[in-house]
């Protein structure tokens, strides 16, 4: 169980709400369980495949397709590798 803050209706509609020091808040609750956790994974799961960027590379003459983030993170790793330190044999 958690809990969320917003400003109340009535400052909102106030005109003099950017300069007001007495303002109210008015407190949101909401439920963070296991089924609501279980739910967010699901959705977040099922839509991942269709969120990520796809480009089409040539590998040896033949047109690949390839996920834009793999590709950056195997940039990012090749140009952070020569100066790692390396300690030990």
């Amino acid at each position: 169980m958690g809990a969320i803050t917003r400003l109340a209706e009535s400052c909102r509609k106030c005109s003099f709400v950017n300069s007001c020091s007495h303002k109210e808040l008015e407190h949101l609750a909401y439920y963070d369980g296991p089924l609501v956790a279980a739910a967010a994974g699901a959705c977040a799961s099922a839509a991942q495949p269709a969120m990520r960027e796809t480009m089409q590379v040539n590998m040896g003459g033949i047109m690949t397709t390839v996920y834009k983030d793999e590709i950056e993170k195997e940039l990012y790793k090749a140009f952070r590798e020569p100066f790692m330190l390396r300690y030990g044999g």
